[in-house]
């Protein structure tokens, strides 16, 4: 109670100095585009006209003109974080005075305008009237920006480039039942950042994107594909990634056809007739870390073999799998674990590669049987889930509950667990040593938990892996290093001080300084 007391008297200042600017802040392009890259929360107003605005604004940029910015002030809450641009940077800087003189609190004017912006080489996004005029007009390689809005149109990309959308909620590309919504016939092309919608019945082979024959390097990831015949589909081609979409209801979600050396990773697939069908000879393709939830069939294999299937999470698919003529990999050996199947059965009370030994692991001490040639030698006892914490680093765990909330924030580890209440719970967590290194507290709803940490092969010289357990309800995790106690308070302190220096800098005049909520990596 004490300690808690302490902190709050301490921050009490900092609390003050922030709720009362006494003006805005003027920042350099390259200081709006550090925070733009590293604060999520931060709103961007564009106060050009709407014509202005659709020739090219600065991506999920929110439109008000000036003219019209006293009337909707309404629209902004005093308490966010705005960014303010204009062309050159006339109108927002009186923008910026009318927003701090009506008491918004973090107001930033971006000098030189959307102009500067362009010519620092930072991209931005165009309302086109056609889609495929721009792909028609492009140069090899080039990447075209999309804005927000919905596009009635069936594109064709016949030329080398990168299409990416605005925000895939609201960029949409609809092909009205009439046809394949995407379709490529090049090499060395990526599509990201769209809804892919309507393209009309899969007994015509119409599909969200579809690769056609003898093409390479595809890259098609954080797509929304709703309503398509195919969600992806791609014949005879090779080295294609399709990552991070959600693909949902739709006949079939992703159909690989006689292709090789294609990863499909940490995919959202769901209510599909069928999830992934891998069809017809192909080989050497990955399946890792995607979410098969409630289609009628998880998997489908018709004779493709030699194929790589892990860290999946198959739940309560009518048919998980289905096998004909094929025989896969379904687990990436002990330690890393198969998959989660929501029907399996089996107990979790050994450990080591034969699951011979004394002590729970997060897999199954028995395989997963799937026909006579396919098995899980190590099925996942929890769903498993990968975060990206840092630009290069990644958090893995296996836990029977609903992970949310995750975070690192450069010391701890934070995360909200929830499951039916009253039963026991069980997190496996796996984390770099670059991140958190040496021992650790693992504290649950703020109190203090036991874990083992799990000896080698599961803790290597690059990670940690500690297994705790739980009783279930929505409750807060917080992993931090463990420090003597009589260190926390002064860390905290120094911590504090320095927030308060930082925001005492706060003024109109240019400022060479970085802030430091944008100094975080960003989240993935």
């Amino acid at each position: 109670m004490h300690e808690k007391l302490a902190l709050f008297i301490l921050l009490s200042p900092l609390l003050v100095m922030v709720t009362l600017p006494s003006n805005y802040v003027d920042v350099t392009v390259f200081e709006a585009k550090t925070m733009i890259d590293y604060n999520p929360s931060l709103v961007i107003l564009d106060v050009r006209n709407q014509s202005e605005y659709d020739s090219g604004h600065i991506r999920n940029a929110k439109l008000i003109p000036f003219s019209e910015l006293e009337a909707r002030l309404g629209e902004l809450k005093k308490s966010d974080e705005i960014l303010v641009y204009c062309r050159t940077g006339e109108r927002s800087s009186a923008a910026s005075k009318i927003l701090v003189d009506n008491g918004f609190l973090h107001v930033y004017n971006m000098i030189g305008g959307i102009t500067e912006w362009i010519n620092a080489g930072h991209p931005i996004y165009v309302k086109y009237s056609l889609i495929q005029e721009a792909i028609d007009n492009a140069g090899a390689e080039e990447t075209i920006f999309v804005s927000a809005g919905v596009y009635f149109e069936r594109l064709v990309i016949n030329k080398s480039l990168t299409l990416t959308g605005e925000n895939k909620a609201t960029t949409i590309i609809d092909g009205k039942d009439a046809g394949t919504v995407i379709r490529v016939k090049t090499d060395n092309v990526s599509i990201n950042g769209f809804t892919l919608r309507e393209s009309g019945c899969a007994c015509l082979g119409y599909s969200g994107v579809y690769v056609e024959n003898y093409h390479q390097n595809i890259s098609v990831f954080n797509n929304l594909m709703i309503h398509n015949g195919y969600g992806i589909k791609v014949d005879l081609s090779s080295n294609i990634i399709i990552s991070g979409n959600t693909i949902i209801d739709n006949s079939l979600g992703i159909q690989i056809v006689n292709s090789t050396n294609t990863s499909i990773l940490r995919n959202n697939i769901t209510k599909n007739n069928i999830g992934i069908y891998i069809y017809y000879f192909s080989k050497y393709n990955s399946i890792v870390g995607n979410n098969l939830v409630e289609n009628d069939y998880g998997i489908w294999f018709d004779r493709s073999s030699n194929n790589s299937i892990y860290h999946n999470n198959f739940v309560n698919n009518t048919r998980q799998v289905h096998i004909e003529n094929s025989v896969n990999v379904w687990d990436d050996d002990c330690p890393s674990g198969g998959n989660y199947w929501s029907n399996y059965t089996g107990a979790d009370e050994k450990s080591g590669f034969n699951q011979d030994q004394l002590g729970s692991d997060g897999i199954g001490d028995t395989h997963y049987l799937i026909d006579s040639n396919n098995r899980d030698r190590y099925p996942l006892m929890g769903m498993f889930s990968d975060f990206n914490v840092t630009s290069e680093s990644y958090v893995q765990t296996i836990c029977n509950s609903t992970i949310s909330n995750f975070q690192f924030n450069g010391t701890a580890i934070s995360f909200s667990i929830t499951g039916e209440t009253g039963t026991s719970g069980f997190c496996r967590i796996c984390i770099p040593i670059v991140l958190m290194n040496g021992t650790y507290e693992v504290f649950v709803n703020g109190t203090k938990v036991s874990y083992v940490l799990l000896p080698s092969p599961y803790s290597t010289s690059t990670h940690n892996c500690l297994y705790f357990t739980f009783s279930h309800s929505t409750q807060g995790v917080i992993i931090v290093p463990e420090f003597p106690s009589l260190l926390l308070l002064p860390l905290f302190m120094i911590t504090s001080l320095l927030a308060v220096l930082l925001v005492c800098r706060r003024s109109k005049e240019k400022q060479d300084y970085f802030f430091p909520s944008y100094r975080e990596t960003p989240s993935q």
